[in-house]
């Protein structure tokens, strides 16, 4: 079944050098670093279920437009969720809403590094 993401003018062409010449984010770290520029954030969705606590405390803080349409997100999920009998779904491992866990104030004492996050592939993108 074809998206409308599949749908491109005979001028568009998918390429991806990076993947092509095998650079991995690693190596994107280490030229970044060569150059003396600091080290860019982690990239990711808004309302990624996958973000670690220090993400969504980060969003809360400095997002707040973001964090809102994420929390919008999970409220309309865990409604449809509940409407299908299946239980209340959150976008956090804290069993709570986003917006009870997670109201911009606090910060985080211990991170969450070792969660792989985003670079680990998990939501295919």
């Amino acid at each position: 079944m074809r998206s409308a993401y599949d749908e491109r003018s005979p001028e568009q062409r998918r390429e991806y050098p990076l993947i092509e010449a095998r650079v991995t984010r690693q190596d994107c770290l280490n030229l970044i670093a060569d150059e003396g520029l600091p080290r860019p954030p982690r990239s990711s969705c808004y309302f990624c279920p996958f973000h670690n606590k220090e993400a969504w405390s980060r969003l809360a803080r400095t997002r707040p437009d973001l964090f809102e349409k994420a929390a919008q997100v999970e409220d309309l999920i865990a409604k449809r969720s509940a409407h299908l009998g299946r239980g209340d779904f959150r976008l956090t491992d804290t069993g709570l809403p986003l917006r009870e866990a997670f109201n911009g104030d606090q910060q985080v004492l211990f991170g969450d590094d070792d969660d792989p996050g985003c670079e680990s592939g998990y939501c295919m993108t």
